[in-house]
């Protein structure tokens, strides 16, 4: 009896490009996904990343290099976070993902002419696609054009925008539906599937188009063909429920498995040939191919950071600090535990945020309300109408969505709600397209609305208290991504009050420094450390200014140094210079702040050297001016 000839393994390192997926077997491709799989999991291990959802769309993605030539073809991948099997079969290395030394964690169009959209926010892909689709609509050889969207970035409104005006206007997309279990139930059962097998076929459609010419040649044929279609399209919505897609002018495929190579394969060869935009529904399981993120319900591993693989434990503790995000998630938690009209809301980011405690105790009045941001701030709105409480827990960079609701139903109404922004600042190895420092702008130029960043716990204590403790407007709490040391001493906050500045050193010297956010304390340190007697501030609230102390330090001082490393100079930099002006003052102003410009991915200290906004750069100026 001959043994069973033994699958070969494609060498990873050896991939230039996806064309070599056409010379392998559905068995040698088997072998290729796990491949891939163990790849991501190893590197991810090293450098964190998005686990989960890569896992679950390393078959799609070879499916799809199979099927189309993306150096001619069109592939948008929503989000990007999803892109890790894709960046291999393109030849890219993970290893060092998300550092200066490897490649990005999402698209990247610098690295590679495969990576056509970069995105890091959910939902823009099919309007894009739209847009592509019309752009070459002139061309004689005209590119498919693929959209891969999922993680629950279809129940965003953006996406339905798309998707409407693809229907409207018959767009020729492709998009795949990547349903790791999501809440979207098209209403399909087995003759669902075997209308969306025919009416894509390629007997069908020539039968069609014949039946079409024919019955188009005479006006009493045109009436018979118009009658025909119309009893058709009866018997099969009186047989098949239609989905949502079929409703928006789609050819509706699926839902099919989405770890399946071959069957996938076969629905492209389908929508290829049909003649109305097409969507292939795809069941797949987030995580597979790795136990511990296949049975995650929370969304731990989602977005991992280090870990170890067979344990699944994190290999950075941090023994002896916590997170920001942890403290504010524990004054969140006591004050819904205490205040019966408290209620939060989160657009889709529980566990980054140390929110799952609440929703556990206090389901009633904990909602997620998915990759959703504007209708977290307009749900927000109804709440505050309604006499209740209202906090947003929302990451900066997702919070630029809900501009709108910010401006037209919270602030201009002065209705009282607390918006804790996650992330704010540097953001460290997501990059250019999650950073956290251009929220800032935006809540400057709006009235109604304080904005504050503690330095240590006593002080996130007394900030959420104020906020809580207000009778309007919007309160933005700013959470930075760094740590602290967990036994801090308490400290006396009680008599802060919303727009206070404090005096953290007073030297009667000719150079003040205003500052705030954890790098303060680090400048601190290092003023000690090096000796240096200059007066400090910590402008604890951005806004409103403490006009008061800052006429003091106007009055006292030649040179002022603003040292905002969570800004863009539109921030709190332009609103102490404007101030100054007004009272008025002609001395030396400095000002240390980010760059009005998109920072690289890589940790947050090398994304602040990059920056000059460091330590070391802010101490060799504070020299030369004393």
């Amino acid at each position: 009896m001959s043994k069973k000839k033994e699958t070969k393994h494609y060498p990873l390192k050896d991939i230039k490009s996806p064309l070599f997926l056409k010379d392998l077997s559905y068995d040698e491709l088997e072998v290729l996904a796990k491949d891939i799989r163990n790849d991501i999991i190893a590197n991810v291990s090293e450098s964190g990343g998005h686990l989960s959802s890569n896992l679950g769309v390393v078959e799609l993605s070879i499916a799809l290099h199979r099927s189309f030539d993306f150096k001619k073809d069109l592939l948008l991948f929503d989000v990007g976070h999803q892109c890790y099997a894709h960046k291999i079969l393109t030849g890219r290395s993970l290893k060092n993902i998300r550092t200066r030394k490897g490649v990005s964690g999402f698209i990247d169009h610098l690295e590679s002419p495969y990576d056509i959209f970069e995105s890091g926010h959910s939902s823009t892909s099919i309007s894009v696609a739209d847009g592509l689709a019309i752009a070459n609509l002139d061309k004689k050889d005209k590119p498919y054009i693929v959209t891969l969207i999922g993680d629950s970035s279809l129940l965003n409104g953006v996406a339905f925008e798309g998707l409407n005006f693809t229907g409207h206007f018959n767009l020729p997309l492709i998009i795949v539906l990547n349903d790791n279990g999501m809440s979207i139930t098209p209403t399909v059962g087995g003759l669902g599937k075997f209308f969306s097998k025919i009416s894509t076929s390629s007997a069908y459609l020539e039968t069609k188009s014949a039946y079409r010419k024919l019955l188009g040649k005479t006006r009493f044929g045109k009436k018979i063909y118009l009658r025909s279609i119309r009893t058709k399209n009866v018997i099969k919505r009186w047989l098949v429920p239609t989905t949502l897609f079929d409703n928006l002018g789609f050819t509706y495929i699926g839902p099919i498995d989405g770890h399946d190579i071959r069957l996938i394969e076969k629905c492209i060869k389908r929508a290829k040939k049909a003649t109305r935009p097409v969507l292939i529904h795809a069941k797949t399981r987030k995580g597979f191919g790795y136990d511990k993120a296949m049975v995650d319900k929370e969304g731990y591993w989602h977005g991992a950071s280090p870990f170890h693989v067979e344990t699944g434990e994190p290999k950075n503790m941090h023994h002896g600090y916590v997170s920001y995000s942890h403290i504010y998630g524990e004054l969140i938690y006591e004050t819904i535990r205490t205040n019966k009209d408290a209620y939060l809301i989160t657009p889709a980011t529980p566990v980054g945020a140390n929110l799952m405690p609440i929703a556990k105790d206090f389901p009633n009045r904990f909602f997620d309300v998915g990759i959703s941001e504007e209708h977290a701030l307009s749900f927000a709105e109804g709440l505050a109408l309604g006499n209740k409480l209202p906090i947003i827990s929302i990451y900066s960079t997702f919070f630029l969505r809900a501009v709108d609701q910010l401006i037209t139903d919270l602030a201009r109404q002065r209705l009282k709600a607390i918006l804790t922004i996650e992330r704010a600042g540097l953001v460290g190895l997501d990059g250019k397209t999650h950073q956290g420092y251009f929220d800032n702008a935006i809540f400057f130029a709006l009235p109604h609305v304080s904005v504050a960043m503690a330095r240590n716990k006593s002080m996130a204590k007394q900030i959420f208290e104020n906020a809580s403790k207000a009778s309007k407007d919007v309160h933005v709490i700013r959470i930075p991504r760094d740590y602290i040391k967990e036994n801090e001493k308490e400290k006396n906050y009680s008599s802060l009050k919303i727009g206070d500045w404090s005096t953290l050193k007073d030297n009667n010297s000719d150079v003040a420094l205003i500052s705030y956010g954890p790098i303060l304390n680090k400048i601190m340190e290092r003023l000690s450390k090096d000796n240096i007697n200059i007066d400090v501030y910590d402008a604890i609230y951005q806004l409103p200014i403490d006009l008061n102390l800052l006429e003091k330090i106007a009055k006292n001082h030649k040179t002022i140094i603003i040292h905002d490393a969570y800004s863009t100079k539109n921030g709190l930099v332009n609103e102490i210079i404007y101030q100054l002006s007004l009272l008025p003052y002609e001395n030396k102003i400095i000002s240390v702040c980010i760059p009005n410009d998109f920072i690289e991915r890589g940790s947050i200290e090398e994304q602040l050297n990059e920056a000059k906004v460091n330590v070391e750069t802010l101490i060799e100026m504070i020299k030369n001016n004393i």
